[in-house]
C-alpha cells in the first residue's frame, strides 16, 4: 500500500443533535477526518427551477475504518468546501485494507 497515495485530506461528516450553548442542534457535524485517493468518476446534468445542476459522482479509496464501512452510507465527506454524500462503502478485495467510497455531490449554478 502506497502511503502517497492518500494526499487528500477530508471531513467525515454525521448529521446527529448537539448541544451547543444550552440549545440543541440538528446539523452536520465533522467526526474525524481521513486522508483518501479522489477518482473522478463522470456525472449527469438535470434542470431544475431555472437552475442548471450536476450531479457528480467520485470514487474515492480510503485506508480500512470499521466504522465506515459498517455505516457510512447515509453520512458525507466535505473536501474543498464540497459537500459530498455517501453512497456506497464497500471492501472490495476484503481483506480490510482499503475501502472503496462512493459519494454524489450537486453542483449548482444559477441561471
Amino acid at each position: 500500500m502506497n502511503p502517497a497515495k492518500y494526499r487528500h485530506h477530508v471531513s467525515v461528516q454525521k448529521f446527529t443533535t448537539k448541544r451547543v450553548d444550552g440549545r440543541f442542534i440538528e446539523d452536520w457535524f465533522e467526526y474525524k477526518k481521513v486522508r483518501a485517493c479522489k477518482k473522478g468518476k463522470g456525472g449527469k446534468e438535470y434542470f431544475e427551477a431555472k437552475a442548471a445542476n450536476a450531479v457528480r459522482t467520485t470514487v474515492w479509496e480510503i485506508r480500512y475504518d470499521k466504522e465506515l464501512e459498517q455505516k457510512g452510507e447515509g453520512r458525507r465527506f466535505v473536501y474543498n468546501g464540497q459537500d459530498h454524500e455517501i453512497k456506497s462503502v464497500v471492501d472490495v478485495t476484503g481483506l480490510r485494507k482499503e475501502l472503496e467510497i462512493i459519494t454524489e455531490a450537486v453542483v449548482t449554478s444559477a441561471g
